[in-house]
């Protein structure tokens, strides 16, 4: 009240600093160098605030990093193992867990999928008891961990938001379309690039830590020259293997398969298989031998499956203080001279296009938003211009996020995309607040620039009233929760930036607005409605 009444000398914001600002309004109204050059510094502002995306001082997230609460540790064993083999191993990892005093408990999970493969959930004590932190557990848990033999094991954080265990890996590189052979080959290159790469962590591929196979090859020309085809001699090996169904035996309602296969104790081994004899159509025995080889290959891990289509998957995890976009990119430049086989296409999945895409769809609503807001001011004020000079006050907005963003440390992630949104409907109050007052003085028949210059001596402290106080309700869950501080910064920094370029751009914009619609409602005749109604009702 004190400051209110003896700084600002009126209760209606007839302070002297307001007089000096209408004043100089005034003079840059009545200057079209001061005009053109006010509106130049603000696009220059825009175009510098957005640039700091690019130049690094902003980086894309889809979430932001939180204190974890619980994690898991994923357990896989080489394919065809026991259970009992994979028990073992999570006995191991649960006795090495009993010697930290900053979990709670644990619950264990063996079997899962295969027989190869367990989870153990890990829940932490509260965060304020402590001794570290929820990220600092999961690297110490990794390193008394990482010495276990016969198991691939992988500890992450079970966060409430983003990236979950069992969700898929934050990063994900898919390569399919080709064969076997070359998306196999690529993949490899592809995860030895991937470990190099600083923030990684739990670099995995598909293409490895498959059981081995056995492969027969045929030689055509030497099939051709025996009478023999490649698919009766698949078929012999595919049936001398698994066997094959020749009928059925019923009794008493009861039907039982009858297959044909080879014992066991005749198919032993590889040698046992090469002593199979192939017959051609005119009955002659042809050796295995004489005709194909076999050879013992490394079998792919997981071919996953997506709209039918086969590919293999490049998988890792990011340090809590690396940014997956940064990943990503750095991995796309290293991989720059790695050749792609012809027919082989990568994509990238995992966090990075869900964060893609959530941008997209963000982008999406932004511009609904702005065409909601236009048309609904369009049959607030009957004008097709004024909607526009009242909508520039959301890309100043923008000016005050991106750079309080910056300051703050934030990152553009997918909660400072729902501020910007929303600074749509918030920002635009105080220049519907101006220009409505502006155009009610003119109705009273006010000349345009005296009626801008009153308007905002009239509005100017409850315009800052309505910021400050908005500013206020969001402040304290920017403070108090660190996860939503990306939402809170970009409201409050929008608002700050609005607020203030409000007051001195928009009153320039409808000046040079309605300079421009008077020339061409003069010359062609357009714009006449609505220019009749601010001047003609007066």
């Amino acid at each position: 009240m004190y400051v209110k009444q003896f700084m600002f000398k009126s209760a209606h914001g007839q302070g002297a600093h307001i007089e000096k600002y209408a004043s100089w309004l005034g003079s840059v109204l009545e200057n079209r160098v001061k005009r053109v050059g006010i509106i130049v510094l603000a696009v220059v502002m825009l175009v510098g605030s957005i640039a700091l995306i690019p130049l690094g001082f902003i980086q894309l997230e889809l979430m932001p990093s939180e204190e974890p609460d619980s994690m898991s540790i994923i357990v896989e064993l080489p394919k065809g193992y026991l259970i009992s083999d994979t028990s073992a191993v999570v006995e191991e990892i649960e006795s090495k867990l009993y010697g930290f005093e900053d979990i709670d408990n644990f619950t264990s999970s063996i079997g899962g999928d295969d027989s190869n493969e367990a989870t153990i959930e890990v829940e932490l004590i509260d965060e304020d008891d402590r001794v570290i932190s929820g990220y600092d557990m999961i690297n110490e848990l990794r390193n008394a961990v990482e010495d276990i033999p016969g198991a691939d094991i992988k500890v992450d954080a079970a966060l409430n938001m983003g990236h979950r265990p069992g969700s898929g890996d934050p990063i994900s590189v898919q390569i399919s379309g080709g064969s076997k052979e070359d998306m196999q080959a690529l993949a490899e290159q592809y995860y030895k690039v991937m470990k190099g790469i600083e923030g990684v962590e739990d670099a995995s591929t598909s293409s490895l830590g498959g059981l081995p196979e056995l492969v027969v090859d045929f030689d055509p020309a030497l099939a051709q020259a025996k009478s023999l085809s490649i698919s009766s001699m698949a078929m012999d090996v595919r049936n001398a293997v698994s066997g094959y169904d020749v009928t059925d035996f019923r009794y008493d309602g009861n039907e039982v398969d009858i297959e044909i296969r080879t014992t066991e104790d005749r198919l032993d081994n590889i040698s046992d298989l090469e002593k199979m004899v192939f017959t051609n159509p005119m009955g002659e025995k042809i050796p295995f031998s004489e005709v194909a080889k076999i050879r013992i290959d490394d079998g792919v891990s997981q071919i996953v499956h997506d709209g039918g289509a086969e590919y293999l998957q490049v998988g890792a995890s990011n340090a809590p203080d690396a940014n997956i976009t940064q990943i990503v990119r750095q991995f796309q430049k290293s991989i720059e001279d790695i050749p792609v086989p012809d027919g082989i296409t990568v994509e990238y999945g995992g966090e990075f296009n869900d964060m893609n895409e959530s941008f997209a769809d963000m982008g999406a609503n932004f511009m609904v938003a702005l065409m909601l807001v236009y048309i609904l001011l369009s049959v607030q004020f009957n004008s097709l211009t004024q909607p526009i000079v009242i909508i520039i006050s959301v890309p100043l907005a923008l000016i005050g996020t991106f750079i309080g963003l910056a300051i703050t440390g934030n990152n553009l992630g997918f909660y400072s995309l729902f501020g910007i949104v929303s600074l749509v409907g918030i920002a635009v109050n105080d220049a519907i607040v101006l220009v409505d007052y502006t155009n009610y003085l003119r109705n009273q028949g006010m000349e345009r620039n005296e009626a801008i210059v009153e308007a905002v001596k009239t509005r100017f402290n409850p315009v800052l009233a309505t910021s400050i106080t908005t500013i206020g309700g969001v402040l304290p869950i920017s403070v108090a929760d660190p996860a939503l501080g990306q939402l809170g910064y970009a409201l409050i920094f929008g608002l700050v930036a609005s607020t203030a370029l409000t007051l001195m751009v928009i009153p320039i914009v409808y000046s040079m607005n309605d300079g421009i619609t008077e020339k061409i409602r003069d010359k062609f005749g357009l714009f006449v409605e609505e220019t009749e109604d601010i001047l003609d009702e007066a």
